[in-house]
């Protein structure tokens, strides 16, 4: 069973990351070939947006797996360590090889406190916009992992109260953030606590359905329908942000709905998505961080704007994409997973100091 949960987990991964990919390939296209607007908007940017059906996904999944991850008997050490080796060495390549890329093609620069503020990976705390537009999900992966881990120091994370209560919040804090957005006439990052609750949403599922926590499974289906009844409303209530390619509120719900069903279907039924998802969820962090950059240098090669180069456009990107995924994944991702695994086992095993002892220890 544990094999299978951790497969379709995997697999959930790797369709979350190639919707990604597939959503910015075709707004690509969108942007630069006017005869493809018609036949791709509906599907991409009016009805549904399949980047953020993969952000959903992703959201899920951490919710799912990450409250789960507190090993004692230094769990929080241990957590940081193996969670630092796991995000930033990778996510430093795709922030190093983004400048230069950039830099060579489009003549783009950046101030060097957004560059500084971007090394941190919470540089929207900095007040610093994303050096590439996909970085926004990461600082609210960093915020759920400090949420988890204060939860772990109180022993609440395994509370189903404290579960509740933070999609509650969550929820709560999404709509106030909505309302004032509406009053100030701007936008505001109302879908940060809204996301935050649909992690949390996945942690009690991983409750209920894994753990078989009685309370967890009478709540879970109140939960769920309450996060997909109030989603809708924050998105209606929120002012759009200007981009180029702006979310409707329309295809932001179906896609989190989608997303949300397609995660309970998978659970429930324990089925397994091919193998191809499995394999590309093996590297789904690499493909999610880099993608962008080979869409960018792949658009100076072949650019859309007719039919037949499109789909060689879009042909190269994925080729491209999985290419160096996979290779950053070998020289970058599994070695400092690794790493990060071998110092977590370390601090793991590190003696534990008796607060008596510590105390005359400290005596002169």
């Amino acid at each position: 069973m544990a094999r299978a949960r951790i497969e379709y987990l995997d697999g959930l991964r790797g369709i979350a990351a190639l919707a990604v990919m597939l959503q910015h390939t075709v707004e690509t296209i969108i942007v630069t070939d006017r005869s493809a607007v018609m036949g791709l908007r509906p599907e991409f940017l009016d009805m549904f947006n399949a980047g953020r059906f993969g952000v959903a996904l992703f959201f899920l999944i951490s919710g799912f797996v990450i409250p789960f991850s507190f090993r004692p008997p230094r769990p929080i050490h241990s957590f940081v360590i193996s969670r630092f080796f796991r995000l930033y060495p990778a996510y430093w390549l795709s922030l190093g090889l983004a400048l230069v890329i950039f830099r060579f093609l489009t003549d783009q620069t950046y101030p060097p406190l957004r560059i500084i503020a971007n090394i941190t990976m919470v540089q929207s705390v900095f007040g610093q916009h994303d050096v590439i537009g996909v970085y926004w999900t990461l600082f609210i992966e960093l915020a759920f992992y400090g949420l988890c881990a204060g939860l772990f120091a109180l022993h609440l994370l395994s509370d189903w109260r404290t579960l509740i209560a933070a999609i509650f919040i969550g929820l709560g804090l999404s709509v106030a953030i909505a309302a004032l957005a509406i009053v100030g006439a701007k936008h505001l990052p109302a879908n940060i606590p809204l996301n935050l609750a649909l992690m949390f949403l996945g942690t009690l599922m991983r409750q209920a359905w894994l753990e078989r926590n009685p309370m967890s499974r009478r709540w879970l289906v109140p939960m769920i329908v309450l996060w997909a009844i109030i989603m809708p409303v924050v998105q209606f209530m929120t002012p759009g942000q200007p981009d180029i390619m702006p979310i409707t509120p329309i295809s932001f719900c179906t896609a989190y709905w989608v997303a949300l069903g397609v995660f309970v279907a998978t659970a429930r039924l324990n089925w397994t998505p091919g193998r191809i998802f499995i394999r590309a969820g093996a590297i789904s962090y690499s493909i999610y961080l880099f993608h962008s950059i080979c869409i960018e240098a792949t658009a100076h090669l072949v650019s859309p704007g007719q039919p037949w180069r499109d789909v060689v456009f879009a042909g190269l990107v994925v080729i491209t994409t999985i290419t160096v995924a996979t290779l950053v994944y070998i020289l970058i991702e599994r070695p400092g997973i690794a790493i990060g695994h071998a110092l977590a086992m370390t601090e793991r095993r590190r003696p534990t100091v008796q607060p008596a002892l510590r105390g005359k220890q400290s005596t002169p």
